[in-house]
């Protein structure tokens, strides 16, 4: 996605991501964290927040939705469940999608190189040019 398609534009299409996540917390806990990570005001950090898409909005397009008000721990325990859905749900899926490319160009690079192998051996066993006719002349007036 271009940073010219946001949500709000006409030409966001939410289908062309493939996931798309939502980190949730109370609005006083963003500005909390907002004000302590850029050590600005409060009038500041709440322009900021307000000048964001209502988190209402942000729901009609995320498929998950991590809820990020409580510790760090409870944090990453929510991604890894995620991570386990997202390999179970793959499978071996990946495996293809992963092989298949580099599998397709050494094929193709097989392929050019048997040609070029063939190529060389043909040009090996040509057969000597026929002698032009001034040279067959030439050899049967010295005979």
């Amino acid at each position: 996605m271009s940073t010219s398609e946001t949500p709000s534009s006409p030409n966001f299409q939410p289908d062309s991501l493939y996931h798309r996540f939502l980190k949730n917390s109370s609005k006083d806990l963003q500005l909390q964290r907002l004000m302590r990570r850029d050590k600005c005001t409060q009038q500041a950090a709440l322009a900021r927040l307000n000048s964001q898409m209502p988190l209402a909005s942000k729901l009609e397009y995320s498929e998950h939705v991590l809820d990020n008000s409580g510790s760090l721990t409870e944090l990453e325990e929510q991604v890894n469940t995620l991570v386990a859905r997202f390999r179970r749900d793959a499978g071996w899926s990946w495996v293809v999608s992963w092989l298949l490319p580099p599998i397709g160009l050494i094929m193709g690079l097989w392929r050019l190189s048997c040609r070029s192998v063939g190529r060389r051996r043909r040009r090996g066993r040509r057969e000597p040019p026929v002698p032009d006719e001034g040279a067959i002349r030439l050899q049967e007036e010295n005979e």
